[in-house]
């Protein structure tokens, strides 16, 4: 079905890319397509942002990205951010969302800045598959919530395998545990005055179908506004219909499944793709260097932007102790978010009285 999708959006009478994160979802994409490319003269193009300074070498992924390429014979062409250029970047892809995000978009944003500079106009992509096939760490407390207690402590040993599991496996079997001595609405009222906006007595694929109606529409709105901005149109297999209807009927166990997210995705490439892809536990998901920037060389620029914001400060009564925050160890996400408010007036030439 998967193969499908990707023959369907092959359709076009340009040429088509793909944007290349490194991970299971884009690689899976690309090597579908490349099995529909064999015997054809033009060579396929992949497209990618990597980080290969020193300081930001966290945030790589081009060792999965180059071992692919060579894996595949395909053309991958890669796109550094430059630090220096970020403010102004920043800017642009303000300009370009229309409406506030929570991140600086910057891997998606220089990797469809990539694509830009060729012949390329269509790419397809792999937005889509983390929500519908649980793919980020966070849904291990719905799924563990409804594991009997012998699964539970099989699953929480295979999932400690994950580096960065520690903390979503031990919020997961606190909840569960802690469940069975503990009223569901006072569960529920403890989470609250934690500040832990989930509810673990939904099932996770529940939960998964709320994120595909509420968060994942965000995702490809931003994804598509991002593509857009730089005159690309981005495809996505994975939202195609009939994949969508039947992610959302397999049970929760090909999902999350003997300490893996995405089972099913795995099983399904496995000797298909390079095994470490296939079988990766560090997911990254896109990173971008936010606090190397905004902690680091662009801290100046991203406080007295803040600083120097009238809405922020007028309207909201927030920003003026950005430096005392950014020097706290607060989450940079939740920092950034400021940042995007306070830039986005100036990109829409709007002025608050």
């Amino acid at each position: 079905m998967i193969t499908d999708a990707v023959r369907l959006r092959l359709r076009a009478d340009v040429k088509v890319g793909s944007a290349l994160s490194g991970g299971l979802d884009s690689s899976s994409i690309v090597y579908l397509i490349n099995q529909q490319l064999k015997g054809k003269t033009e060579r396929q193009e992949t497209f990618s942002s990597v980080y290969k300074s020193e300081a930001t070498q966290d945030c790589d992924e081009s060792v999965f990205i180059n071992e692919l390429a060579e894996n595949l014979q395909v053309k991958s062409n890669q796109i550094e951010p430059k630090t220096e250029d970020i403010p102004i970047e920043h800017q642009k892809m303000i300009w370009a969302m229309d409406t506030l995000t929570d991140s600086t978009c910057m891997s998606g944003w220089h990797t469809f800045k990539c694509v830009s500079g060729t012949d390329i106009t269509v790419t397809l992509d792999g937005q889509g598959a983390d929500e519908q096939q649980a793919g980020y760490l966070k849904y291990l407390i719905y799924y563990f919530g409804h594991l009997p207690l012998t699964s539970l402590f099989r699953e929480y040993k295979r999932f400690s395998a994950i580096p960065t599991a520690k903390k979503p496996i031990i919020q997961a079997i606190f909840v569960k545990l802690a469940s069975i001595f503990i009223t569901k609405k006072g569960m529920l009222h403890i989470l609250q005055k934690l500040n832990k906006q989930v509810n673990p007595f939904v099932p996770l694929n529940q939960k998964l179908s709320d994120d595909v109606l509420t968060d994942l529409i965000d995702l490809i709105q931003v994804s598509d506004k991002i593509s857009m901005a730089h005159s690309i149109e981005s495809r996505m297999p994975f939202m195609d219909y009939r994949l969508v209807e039947l992610f959302a009927s397999m049970p929760a166990n090909l999902k999350l499944h003997n300490g893996w997210t995405k089972y099913i995705a795995r099983k399904a490439f496995d000797n298909k793709l390079l095994n470490k892809i296939t079988w990766r536990k560090d997911k990254m998901g896109w990173p971008i260097p936010e606090d190397y920037w905004f902690r680091g060389v662009h801290k100046e620029w991203f406080c007295k932007t803040i600083e120097e914001s009238a809405f922020l400060k007028e309207k909201l009564g927030v920003g003026q102790d950005i430096r005392k925050r950014i020097n706290s160890g607060e989450s940079i996400n939740d920092l950034i978010r400021l940042l995007n408010i306070a830039v986005w007036p100036r990109t829409k030439a709007v002025y608050f009285s």
